[in-house]
């Protein structure tokens, strides 16, 4: 499934199912980004990806250019051809 949306503040109610607690959790109602390598890849499931969660502060704008690196990263990992680091040194 792909989710596009826009605004300002970050909520993800539908991922806690996957936290074990072991690390920060990610935000469900507000703008603090937690628990993403990266903040790219859910450290709990790396199988969720998560495009242009960067924020680029200097301009106050998400980058286009930056969502075409961050998919073709994810798309390298899920397929194999890269790897993440362990899980503990995330």
């Amino acid at each position: 499934m792909i989710i596009l949306a826009t605004g300002s503040r970050y909520a993800f109610p539908f991922l806690p199912q996957y936290h074990d607690g072991s690390h920060e959790t990610i935000p469900i109602g507000g703008c603090r980004r937690g628990a993403l390598h990266l903040d790219l890849f859910y450290i709990e499931e790396p199988t969720i990806g998560f495009i242009n969660m960067h924020f680029t502060v200097s301009i106050g704008i998400e980058s286009f250019m930056f969502s075409e690196f961050a998919t073709s990263a994810l798309a390298k990992v899920w397929v194999s051809e890269a790897k993440l680091l362990l899980t503990k040194k995330m």
